[in-house]
């Protein structure tokens, strides 16, 4: 059987109800594919930022000396002995003025008249740095020193972005499903009102997959103009969101931006949906005339 017969057949489909509601239905189910797609891309997107922020560096916390005149040399020695280390790449003491920075906006001006620990911050080779011969290293000259090397976030930070990313491509493909099954059940129950017209057809020697096709063809054509409709919503709400980013700012926002292969997959959301119509509307429709007698 020929997938496009050369014979076509019209039927009267958009005087049925189900027909002229598969329009929206689509509309709506393009809409929340969209926006589940860009969660799963923007969270795949900032999570390789943060693993990537984080892979390589680590931080050492000194704790403030009783002494404050003492502070400058430990600090100085410390970096000293971590330049030494194997793995690590650069040693730079974070200022004072700096910690005290990163705390004001939840401590206030507070933050200034704190005894804080000395910040120093490391970039590693992950491959050849060892935290834990570090930290042994620095306890005789600074006790009470820590190193962190952003393991415990890492592993967090992809754990639950692995999480989220499969939560957000399973609802895609819940509503995938749902959209197929709502235009299955449009052509079919377009096909119980067009029964006689069918038998009809079938008696002036229709085949199957002509009348099929007639049905797969109006639910493309339905699925287009809801998939559009449904895509533009997605993309002007997608628009609005990112305007409110400012561009190169630090942090979250900055990673909330989608790149230009990202709106390519977006984009052919709509014409997924269309083909998935009609191949869900075609097997519907011949599902429907095996049936007939």
């Amino acid at each position: 059987m020929r997938w496009w017969p050369a014979r076509r057949v019209d039927l009267p489909l958009d005087r049925d109800a189900s027909a002229r509601y598969l329009p929206w239905v689509v509309g709506v189910m393009v809409l929340l594919a969209t926006l589940a797609l860009a969660a799963a891309l923007v969270l795949g997107s900032a999570a390789a930022q943060w693993r990537g922020g984080l892979t390589g560096s680590a931080t050492i916390q000194i704790p403030a000396s009783p002494d404050p005149a003492r502070q400058p040399g430990l600090v100085a020695d410390v970096v000293a002995l971590a330049t030494r280390h194997p793995g690590v790449q650069r040693a730079e003491a974070l200022a004072a003025a700096d910690s005290q920075r990163l705390l004001a906006p939840w401590l206030g001006e507070a933050a200034a008249g704190l005894a804080l620990p000395s910040l120093v911050d490391l970039g590693v080779d992950r491959s050849r740095f060892d935290a834990s011969a570090l930290q042994t290293a620095l306890t005789p000259l600074a006790p009470g020193a820590l190193v962190d090397d952003h393991r415990q976030w890492i592993d967090g930070v992809s754990r639950t972005a692995s999480l989220l990313e499969v939560m957000a491509l399973t609802i895609l493909a819940l509503v995938g499903a749902v959209a197929v099954a709502s235009v299955a059940f449009a052509v079919r129950s377009g096909m119980s009102a067009h029964r006689d017209a069918i038998e009809v057809l079938h008696l002036i020697g229709a085949r199957d997959g002509t009348i099929a096709n007639a049905f797969a063809r109006h639910a493309l054509l339905a699925a287009g103009i809801g998939g559009v409709g449904g895509w533009g919503l997605a993309a002007a709400a997608l628009w609005a969101i990112g305007a409110q980013m400012p561009d190169g700012s630090a942090g979250l926002p900055a990673m909330l931006h989608m790149d230009g292969v990202d709106w390519v997959l977006l984009t052919s959301v709509p014409a997924i949906a269309a083909v998935l119509s009609f191949a869900a509307a075609r097997l519907a429709a011949l599902a429907y005339l095996r049936q007939l007698p």
